[in-house]
């Protein structure tokens, strides 16, 4: 009993970080999809 809790408080921890980036990388392809390459182009000076 003790030892499942361990491994699921070891896989809780090992997990929150990875769906933070997750979280953090969806919101960004969702925020980068309306923009047009043209415009992000030109805010690189390209």
């Amino acid at each position: 009993m003790k030892v499942s809790s361990v491994l699921y408080t070891v896989a809780v921890v090992a997990a929150a970080p990875l769906a933070l980036a997750l979280t953090a990388f969806l919101s960004g392809l969702w925020q980068a999809e309306p923009r047009d390459r043209f415009a992000r182009e030109e805010e690189l000076g390209i």
